[in-house]
């Protein structure tokens, strides 16, 4: 048996050794310059350069360069000061890579160049960020319960969001996803099934909260997502903004019945075919095959 002032040692050489390996990596050095870049592009500033599209280039090669030497227990730096530790990498969408962090929270950032991908440079991720804060202060605005808070942002840089789990912070379960469920064969049964430790019936009596919230709404985002936390959906990731409801222009929301034309070849109206957004589609999909809650999502709430 090895002495225990060895055993002492050693685990000071390695918790060293892991202290060593921990890094700062500075992302503001690129994000900042190129949100700055990108900001007087779109309001064309009269100071944008004529070399804008080289600029970003550039920018871009040296934030994908930064970000994939990212590691657990590394240090993050931007441009606004803060300095965020990361802990796991959760995964990457099409515009952005999500890091838990230390202190348990979720952490978004754009997107860089993965094997395989073809994307060169940030003005894409750049787009989506601030598509996807848009769409925040719409969702937040009107439906609070159910929108994922962002507790900090660095503007279009990061922004940090509550961590999503299926039963909160007490447990790592994963999170039951919306678009999972909807999907799930066992709604043509009309019986109450289990999913993933969650009554059927439950979800779907969630799911009409959620939708009865989004009333407000005559179009929603494309590529909405939503998981369900304890007891509610809610919407974590979005690909744009959501347009709100104006009756005095004559909008229809998302629980009326878009009809859109069907010509013959000779450009006469023969009829119509029924359109909804993707999330509420599925949410329609949901309630027609359930034993309960039936249609319960095609009915606008009093």
């Amino acid at each position: 048996m090895r002495p225990l002032s060895i055993l002492l040692v050693s685990a000071i050489v390695i918790s060293a050794q892991s202290v060593c390996l921990a890094k700062t990596v500075d992302l503001g050095s690129a994000l900042g310059p190129a949100v700055n870049l990108y900001q007087a592009q779109v309001q064309q500033s009269p100071t944008l350069p004529n070399d804008y599209d080289e600029q970003l280039q550039a920018l871009s090669e040296t934030y994908h360069s930064l970000a994939s030497t990212i590691q657990p227990g590394d240090s993050l730096s931007f441009s606004d000061g803060r300095r965020v530790i990361v802990a796991e990498f959760l995964g990457h969408g099409d515009s952005a890579d999500v890091w838990r962090t230390n202190e348990n929270l979720a952490l978004r950032l754009p997107l860089h160049s993965y094997s395989g991908s073809n994307r060169t440079d940030l003005e894409d991720s750049l787009v989506a960020a601030e598509l996807y804060l848009r769409g925040y202060e719409e969702l937040i605005a009107r439906v609070p319960r159910h929108t994922n808070k962002i507790l900090a942002s660095g503007g279009l840089e990061y922004q940090l969001v509550n961590l999503l789990t299926a039963q909160g912070d007490a447990s790592n379960a994963p999170l039951i996803l919306f678009d999972k469920f909807a999907m799930d064969p066992r709604h043509s049964g009309g019986e109450e099934f289990e999913f993933e430790g969650v009554s059927s019936e439950t979800l779907i009596q969630g799911a009409y909260r959620l939708a009865a919230g989004l009333s407000g709404f005559s179009k929603l985002a494309e590529g909405i997502q939503a998981g369900w936390q304890v007891d509610r959906w809610v919407l974590f990731d979005w690909s744009e903004g959501n347009t709100v409801w104006e009756p005095s222009q004559g909008e229809r929301t998302i629980f009326h019945r878009l009809i859109i034309p069907v010509y013959n070849e000779r450009g006469q109206a023969i009829g119509g075919r029924e359109e909804h957004p993707p999330f509420f589609e599925q949410a329609k999909r949901v309630a027609l095959r359930a034993r309960a809650c039936r249609a319960s999502l095609l009915t606008p709430p009093k």
